[in-house]
């Protein structure tokens, strides 16, 4: 995308700016909305951050905001995916630039609102990872369990890039885009998932309803709810090579709870 007049350079924090942005969110921690400042200036700050090695633009006529993660995730896959190094998809820097350019109109709510886990602002990949790209913020928990499907907008390109349409049911909570999924981090951390795309399209037919809206009940933990969903699907699996069914013989593999 070439620059036009309402645009927004995308950038990528530094070591830098990095560190900067950790303490901002550890101080503020326990602090509501209202209690602090959104470091906004950081984000053209020559001295913390640095450009893309491939230039790209956010068309603010498109995307100054956006109503759920689901699109989120969907307009920067698009953007992003054909141009982005293995350092710049990797690494921190740019996911912590987006999450803090969005932190205002998405990944925050006006009111009782506090900062949530230290993970959905800060990118914490496995040790591995860390250490290849020399990652300066780390986990102050056990060094080998990763978090980056917690990541309120690296979260969000991932699970589009892994499920497309079908994220939807993953990514968008009814209380607005500051939350996640409710179901998603139970889901997203069983990374298998990702290895059997069958299982979020035939979710996505059954508690997506054709106007849009989702199947009653669908949100609890009750019959025939997507919590349920999840361990039926192991009690298949067992028996079963889903990669090898087609929608109609997964639906009624799971029974008439599902209808």
């Amino acid at each position: 995308m070439s620059k036009s007049r309402n645009t927004k350079e995308i950038k990528i924090f530094n070591k830098e700016g990095l560190i900067k942005l950790r303490d901002f969110y550890n101080i503020n921690k326990k602090a509501r909305k209202n209690e602090f400042i959104i470091p906004i200036q950081w984000l053209d700050d020559l001295n913390l951050t640095e450009s893309l090695q491939t230039p790209k633009y956010i068309d603010l006529d498109k995307a100054s905001s956006f109503p759920n993660r689901f699109e989120f995730g969907k307009y920067f896959y698009n953007l992003l995916n054909q141009d982005l190094d293995d350092a710049e998809l990797n690494g921190q820097g740019l996911w912590e630039w987006l999450a803090l350019y969005y932190f205002d109109s998405m990944f925050s709510a006006s009111k009782g609102w506090k900062l949530s886990r230290y993970d959905n602002y800060i990118y914490l990949p496995h040790k591995k990872l860390r250490d290849q790209y020399n990652m300066p913020v780390s986990p102050n928990w056990v060094e080998n369990i990763p978090t980056p499907h917690r990541h309120c907008t690296r979260g969000p390109y991932l699970t589009f890039e892994s499920f497309g349409k079908d994220a939807e049911l993953l990514l968008n909570a009814q209380a607005g885009p500051h939350v996640f999924g409710e179901i998603a981090e139970q889901f997203l951390a069983r990374r298998w998932t990702k290895d059997f795309k069958i299982i979020w399209k035939v979710a996505s037919q059954i508690f997506i309803l054709p106007d849009g809206s989702r199947k009653p009940g669908w949100s609890s933990s009750g019959f025939g709810s997507l919590r349920r969903f999840m361990p039926v699907i192991d009690s298949i699996m067992y028996s079963h090579n889903i990669n090898k069914m087609k929608t109609t013989e997964l639906k009624n593999e799971l029974g008439a709870e599902f209808i």
